[in-house]
């Protein structure tokens, strides 16, 4: 028999007496459930790849203080253009979706989770007298009060990639610019906090990388590379997110942000697609005729302490 001291564990009558601040784990359901150990300090996160419903069953004073990870869907890459004469003009990467780490409190209860799409890429316009097409835009990432309520945290999606001749979309991050004449075809604006602007095309055959959480996506003389995404430890192992997508190219790609963004494609290749669940943008199509890489959906990740 024992009697509870609030704050202080537990005094035995016997005399035996175990002293230090009791501990009251958090439960909760939904997404995918793993625990992972670090410095000695147990941990439980859900990671939600689509949507569905976190449910908060029990917490001390029925308050979870939780960390959670956000990250919107990344854009597609825009297409590349064919011109007369053999010509072309490529796409501009997509800009990654945005990303959103913190702390915050939540009562018990459901909380409806939103994972955002990725963006499909610009597709082939097939022929000379054809425009271009930039890439979809990336979805928003949500955590919201359950049943329809308020949302809490909003990670917004990428901006797609700009086809070749086209400026890229404002987003999360920014599409970069297709292949044009400089100056003529901006990167997309990104948004402060979640993401950075795509870059700005410098050469008519060349398109710009995408913007990613990192870093600014690169101007380009040839294609240019997607911004870089941002690192991660909250499943207790190191992670990039949110990378942009590579510029398309009459000669070689653009690499993708973090190696999770899509690579430009070269000549008449495709822009490739960006690493799963990830919220990375597809890259670019090459300069005659191809096709933009598709974006990756978001993922949302919550974890708190067990043991």
């Amino acid at each position: 028999m024992g009697v509870n001291i609030p704050g202080n564990g537990r005094v035995s009558i016997t005399g035996k007496m175990k002293i230090g601040p009791t501990f009251s784990p958090i439960t909760a359901t939904g997404g995918a459930i793993n625990d992972v150990t670090v410095d000695n300090v147990t941990y439980r996160t859900h990671t939600f790849t689509s949507s569905g419903i976190l449910t908060v069953t029990s917490a001390e004073n029925n308050i979870a203080s939780v960390e959670y990870l956000v990250v919107g869907g990344g854009a597609g890459g825009g297409s590349g253009r064919i011109l007369q004469a053999g010509g072309g003009r490529a796409g501009g990467g997509g800009g990654a979706g945005g990303f959103l780490v913190g702390t915050l409190n939540l009562n018990t209860g459901d909380y409806d989770i939103a994972v955002g799409a990725g963006g499909a890429g610009g597709p082939n316009p097939g022929v000379e007298s054809a425009g271009a097409n930039n890439g979809t835009d990336g979805g928003p990432s949500k955590l919201s009060f359950g049943g329809g309520g308020s949302t809490i945290i909003e990670s917004l999606g990428g901006g797609g990639g700009g086809g070749g001749d086209r400026s890229g979309v404002p987003g999360a991050s920014g599409g970069g610019a297709g292949g044009y004449s400089p100056g003529s075809a901006g990167g997309g604006i990104g948004t402060p906090g979640q993401g950075n602007d795509g870059g700005t095309t410098a050469n008519t055959s060349a398109a710009s990388g995408g913007g990613g959480a990192g870093s600014v996506g690169n101007n380009a003389t040839s294609g240019g590379a997607g911004g870089n995404g941002k690192e991660s430890f909250i499943t207790g192992y190191p992670q990039f997110y949110a990378g942009g997508g590579g510029g398309g190219s009459g000669g070689s790609g653009g690499t993708g942000g973090s190696g999770i963004g899509g690579a430009g494609g070269g000549t008449s290749s495709p822009g490739a697609n960006a690493v799963a669940n990830t919220g990375s943008a597809g890259g670019g199509g090459g300069f005659r005729s191809s096709s933009g890489g598709n974006g990756s959906d978001g993922v949302v990740i919550i974890r708190y302490r067990i043991a």
